[in-house]
C-alpha cells in the first residue's frame, strides 16, 4: 500500500484517465488498461509533493514495472485457433521466467470475463509436431495417389466456391428484400402526409 501510494503521480498535480475500461456498456466489470493506453494531462491541479522529488523517489523503485516487449514474434498459427467452448480465437502467449514456454490460450477464460468457464491452453510444440505429422501424411499420399490428390483438391475448392456463391446469393436476397420494405415504408409515409396535409 506504501508503495503505492509513493507511485500515485496524482500527488504532483498530474490527472490520468483511462487506467481502466469496460469492454461494453452492458458490463459493469471495469478492467485495467495498459499503460500505453493511458491519457497524463500534467500540472492539472496543484501539486502536494514537487515533480523532482516525485521524480527521485520513484528512481529508488529501480525498473520493477512489468514492461511490454517492443516487438513480439508473431505465432504462425495466430487466428486459426478457437477455442472449443466459446469459440473465441486463442492468444499467443508466452511466459518471462521461461521463454521457451510457448502456448495460446482462451482470450475469453483469461479475461474472466464469464464468457468461457474452461481453462484452455495447448503448447506451441504440441501444434507445431500435430501439423507437421498431418502434413507428411498428406505428402506421402499426395506422392502415392497423385490422380487422387488433385482430385480431392478441385473438389475441395469447388465446394468452398460453391459456399462462397451461396453465402453471397443470400445476402443479395436479404439486401433486396429490405429494399423492398423500405420502399413500402417510403410510400406509406407519403400517403400518410398526403392524407394529414
Amino acid at each position: 500500500m506504501v508503495r503505492k501510494i509513493l507511485q500515485n503521480q496524482l500527488y504532483v498535480g498530474d490527472v490520468i484517465n483511462f487506467r481502466t475500461y469496460s469492454k461494453s456498456y452492458k458490463l459493469k466489470d471495469r478492467l485495467a488498461n495498459s499503460p500505453e493506453n493511458w491519457e497524463i494531462h500534467r500540472d492539472v491541479h496543484e501539486a502536494i509533493i514537487s515533480r523532482e522529488d516525485w521524480e527521485n523517489v520513484q528512481k529508488t523503485f529501480g525498473d520493477t514495472k512489468y514492461r511490454k516487449p517492443k516487438y513480439v514474434e508473431k505465432n504462425m498459427f495466430s487466428g486459426f485457433l478457437k477455442c472449443s467452448d466459446c469459440g473465441a480465437n486463442l492468444n499467443y502467449k508466452y511466459t518471462h521466467d521461461n521463454p521457451d514456454n510457448h502456448y495460446f490460450s482462451c482470450r475469453n477464460k483469461r479475461a474472466n470475463n464469464g464468457l468461457c468457464s474452461q481453462t484452455h491452453h495447448i503448447r506451441v510444440d504440441a501444434i507445431t509436431e500435430i501439423v507437421t505429422r498431418e502434413l507428411s501424411n498428406m505428402v506421402r499420399f499426395a506422392s502415392a495417389f497423385e490422380d487422387e490428390f488433385v482430385k480431392i483438391v478441385v473438389d475441395e475448392q469447388y465446394k468452398q466456391i460453391q459456399l462462397l456463391q451461396k453465402k453471397n446469393k443470400d445476402a443479395l436476397q436479404t439486401a433486396v428484400a429490405r429494399n423492398n420494405e423500405v420502399d413500402i415504408l417510403y410510400e406509406k409515409l407519403y400517403e400518410d402526409s398526403i392524407c394529414q396535409g
